[in-house]
């Protein structure tokens, strides 16, 4: 399913004060490889979905830009113990 018009809908949807959790495998930002952070088991995800799907994983950058063109903004990514994040949006 497209990210995009499932977004547009949940924004539709919202109540004035709204929280939309995803639970999602967050690749680091560039600045996390720079400084030598960038090891996350989502890299290897992000390649199987491009060969399988032609889909990819979604850095937090990436996360804030795709919620900004839905009426949402990010939040917060809360990590967890297992390789899945908390990508917390809000509505605008």
């Amino acid at each position: 399913m497209d990210s995009l018009p499932a977004a547009r809908t949940n924004t539709k949807a919202a109540c004035n004060v709204t929280a939309l959790l995803v639970v999602e495998t967050v690749l680091p930002n560039e600045s996390a490889w720079l400084a030598g952070n960038g090891q996350h088991f989502s890299n290897h995800l992000d390649i199987n979905m491009l060969v399988l799907t032609g889909g990819r994983e979604r850095t937090p950058d990436e996360f804030a830009n795709l919620f900004a063109d839905c009426g949402w903004q990010l939040a917060r990514v809360i990590p967890t113990s297992s390789p899945y994040s908390i990508v917390e949006a809000v509505t605008d």
